[in-house]
Parts: structure tokens; C-alpha cells; sequence
């Protein structure tokens, strides 16, 4: 979820502007999505990374459930390259 009121363009550059940034370079990566979703106004954010066999998204930090690649919008995402935005309720 974007933050309120923030547009695709603005969060990329508050993206772009974090990852330019060499305070955040030397960063464990669960840090700096933390402090990225921060920035970006976001309440809360999950990384996923797949497993060996590539059949399931499963959450860095444990926050969060595993996900099948085949048959969920993230496992799509993973296999096409493409992000789709959806909004949570």
C-alpha cells in the first residue's frame, strides 16, 4: 500500500532518492526495506524470496504467509518481471 495521497512517480523518486543514499548501502536488507517502507509512508511492507525449486514465495522476515508461485498475484509478479498495483482494504 502506497502512502495517502502519494503518486507512482513521487514514491519511485523517494525510491530512487533512498537508494542513492550511502548512508543505506552497507545495510542488511531487512533493515533497509524497513527503513524504505518508512519513507515511502508505507505501514507495513513483506519481501519475498523464492525457494530452490521455485514453487513458493516465502516472507524474509517471517512476517507473513508463504505463497504458492503458481496461482498468487505475487507468485505472477515473480514469474513475468511485472508488478501489478493493488490497494489493501
Amino acid at each position: 500500500m502506497r502512502g495517502r495521497g502519494m503518486t507512482a512517480s513521487a514514491s519511485d523518486d523517494l525510491l530512487g532518492d533512498f537508494l542513492a543514499d550511502p548512508a543505506n548501502s552497507a545495510l542488511d536488507l531487512t533493515t533497509a526495506v524497513d527503513r524504505c517502507s518508512k519513507a515511502l509512508g508505507l505501514r507495513h511492507s513483506v519481501v519475498y524470496l523464492t525457494d530452490v525449486q521455485q514453487h513458493v514465495l516465502v516472507p524474509l522476515t517471517g512476517r507473513g504467509p508463504d505463497l504458492a508461485i503458481d496461482g498468487s498475484l505475487a507468485g505472477w509478479a515473480y514469474r513475468t518481471g511485472w508488478r501489478k498495483r493493488t490497494w489493501a482494504a
